[in-house]
């Protein structure tokens, strides 16, 4: 797909976008005006099994008892999750040699995958936004990805924020630190 030249081009550059959801994960690659799917990555849950859903039952009585479900943890889905995107996002750094790669994904996964890639080549990453972009175009991610460098809001200078209805109170905050 080619892209709008109000967006960023990526001149020069291999940039790979990473966006991430629950149990899906898509990869787009952009270069040079260009910008296309690589792999999409699915890892649902387990189909239930024929003890799923038994409860086991501890402790004797007429009032006093506990048990609960016998099932999988959604810590153990969310790591298979994460290995299999990981697993696809290391083979595409492998065989496309990026120069950037831009993370779009959900608060509870932050970090996950950042730890989980071999960057070999000491690949630039960025954590562009936080939330469920699983079904936004290529090109609404490039938008946010010229959104997130176009911000000039630099936490270290009270002076870089723009003119506004709190612009006094930004400016206080960042310049106390509180």
């Amino acid at each position: 797909m080619q892209i709008p030249n109000t967006l960023p081009q990526f001149a020069g550059h291999k940039v790979l976008l990473v966006v991430t959801a629950k149990e899906e994960g898509v990869l787009y690659r952009a270069s040079d005006g260009k910008v296309e799917q690589v792999v999409k990555v699915e890892e649902h849950p387990e189909a239930p099994s024929d003890r799923e859903g038994f409860f086991f039952r501890s402790g004797y009585g007429r009032n006093y008892g506990s048990g609960g479900p016998d099932a999988g943890s959604k810590d153990e889905q969310l790591r298979a999750f994460v290995k299999a995107v990981a697993d696809e996002l290391n083979e595409a750094i492998a065989t496309e040699k990026p120069n950037i790669i831009y993370f779009f994904q959900p608060e509870y996964l932050k970090g996950y995958l950042e730890s989980g890639i071999k960057n070999t080549n000491n690949t630039e990453t960025h954590l562009v936004k936080l939330g469920n972009f699983l079904h936004a175009s290529p090109l609404e991610l490039i938008e946010f990805i010229r959104q997130y460098h176009d911000d000039t809001t630099d936490p270290r200078d009270p002076t870089s924020v723009a003119d506004g209805p709190d612009a006094e109170e930004k400016r206080r905050i960042l310049s106390i630190g509180t």
